[in-house]
């Protein structure tokens, strides 16, 4: 089982898609700060990865989402997660 899956099953972390997002991730990708302070609250973890390695805090930068950033940041986001899987991808013209 990858550190990953194994943090997942320990902290209890919801997963609601085959690409690993959790609520906190689409609420931090979508900008809902409601959401994001009540999943906050129930002390669900601020940092898994989904299957490309982005994590929630990533997941609100990309998208610009300015309050969602700071508000993950300032209840303990790690901001220095760097491991970001890349997929190669083949054309064929």
């Amino acid at each position: 089982m990858s550190s990953n899956e194994d943090f997942i099953r320990k902290n209890k972390v919801v997963i609601i898609d085959d690409d690993k997002n959790t609520t906190l991730h689409y609420a931090a990708a979508l900008g809902n700060l409601e959401e994001i302070h009540k999943i906050i609250g129930s002390k669900q973890k601020l940092d898994p990865e989904n299957y490309l390695g982005w994590t929630p805090l990533m997941m609100a930068v990309r998208n610009v989402n300015g309050l969602g950033v700071n508000i993950l940041l300032l209840k303990g986001a790690d901001a220095t997660i760097r491991k970001i899987n890349l997929v190669r991808v083949r054309f064929s013209f």
